[in-house]
């Protein structure tokens, strides 16, 4: 009898950590969602140009990565980023204008997120995905986000967080054009 009371309950202790895995494995594969009034309810917080492309990003923080930012704490869980690619025109000055909204990403932050990913690729707790400009999904596969954005592991992952940072502290949109040459802008 006791035999089948510690089978029984070894059997349950099986099937709960077999469902948890599950779960999480399934939560972590599960594409983000589109935050459809982000102009409205995040902070536009850096327009990146990328003279090489003609492409501009639009980089807009939600209010949980801009308190942080202000405060110079790290992006904790609940933080989300999104970025827009514009095509852009040059003025005789060679000053780039956004002209059409091509993407928007959407990268967020939360426990557990990007673990289905191997070490040298993961990208601490954030997870991409790729909208078109109406919010349709159009891939949530995230290797390009994720082999890019570990270049700047020191920063969260994060090539604009220098602007966030500033950005929040001064309550100014920051402009400038990439650092990082062609690849991140492509």
């Amino acid at each position: 009898m006791n035999c089948q009371k510690w089978s029984f309950r070894m059997a349950l202790l099986l099937f709960s950590v077999a469902i948890s895995l599950g779960l999480s494995r399934l939560v972590a594969s599960e594409s983000l969602e589109f935050p459809s009034n982000y102009e409205q309810d995040f902070v536009h917080y850096a327009s990146v140009t990328c003279p090489n492309s003609r492409i501009v990003r639009q980089m807009y923080a939600n209010p949980i990565a801009m308190n942080a930012a202000r405060e110079n704490n790290p992006l904790p869980n609940g933080s989300v980023i999104v970025m827009e690619t514009h095509s852009a025109v040059a003025d005789a000055n060679g000053r780039l204008t956004p002209s059409h909204l091509n993407n928007v990403f959407i990268r967020e932050k939360q426990s557990g997120f990007g673990q289905e990913h191997s070490e040298n690729l993961r990208n601490g707790n954030w997870k991409y995905a790729w909208f078109s400009p109406t919010g349709n999904l159009v891939s949530n596969r995230e290797s390009s986000c994720l082999s890019c954005h570990t270049r700047v592991s020191d920063r969260d992952y994060v090539f604009t967080l220098p602007d966030l940072v500033t950005a929040a502290q001064t309550n100014q949109l920051q402009s400038r054009p990439t650092k990082f040459g062609l690849s991140v802008c492509n």
